[in-house]
């Protein structure tokens, strides 16, 4: 089967798809996503997550709004799902501030999802996704942007994408050759290649993935 029709079997539904039918696929990328961290940990929700919001902001035309909606709308149920726990002291039992559960559990998701939006926003007006050239720049603005995360305003480096591979120890042990962002940006390499290879052409495509090997 050609690279054309294998496009054409998974990814024409999706580039074809109502507007809304797009950012609530992007939510759900992005709470799928949540999954690869503990206590889950299944690493392959993170690779259709990611693959989905990169092949979705590859053929993203309508405006930067809709770019940053789609990087938004991914943090926000990766953080939701993947942050819910934090509220969990407001649900003890004769605690009055149980009413502000929802606030705890949505507030900080909803700030962190600034970040993701922000790398696609950037994506969006500056590269273009269907070159390896800007698919490589996605990466490494979506790697930056975890970065930023983990440092301003004192960090919060919860759910680092790297943090994927705790249980697979041959993996996890690239931090010591770097940090955990060096392993966060490889994830990001390994795990956004799915989704650009549809968007590539064959030959940047092979590249691409041979970058990812």
């Amino acid at each position: 089967m050609s690279k054309n029709a294998i496009c054409t079997f998974l990814a024409a539904p999706l580039a074809s798809a109502h507007p809304l039918l797009k950012y609530i696929a992007c939510f759900g990328a992005g709470s799928l996503s949540a999954l690869s961290m503990a206590p889950a940990n299944l690493w392959p929700t993170l690779f259709i997550g990611l693959g989905t919001l990169s092949f979705l902001l590859s053929q993203a035309t309508r405006s930067r709004l809709q770019a940053f909606a789609f990087g938004w709308l991914f943090g926000f149920g990766y953080f939701l799902f993947g942050l819910s726990w934090i509220g969990n002291a407001l649900l003890v039992e004769g605690n009055p501030y149980r009413w502000a559960w929802p606030l705890a559990v949505s507030g900080l998701p909803a700030l962190l999802a600034f970040f993701p939006a922000l790398a696609t926003l950037a994506s969006f007006a500056f590269l273009n996704l269907k070159r390896l050239s800007g698919a490589l720049g996605f990466i490494a603005l979506m790697s930056f942007s975890e970065w930023l995360r983990g440092h301003i305003f004192t960090g919060f480096p919860w759910n680092l994408y790297g943090y994927t591979w705790v249980e697979i120890l041959p993996l996890i042990q690239c931090v010591s050759f770097g940090s955990i962002y060096l392993l966060t940006t490889l994830t990001l390499l390994w795990a956004c290649t799915p989704g650009l290879l549809l968007a590539l052409p064959r030959k940047e495509g092979a590249l691409l993935a041979f970058l990812a090997l």
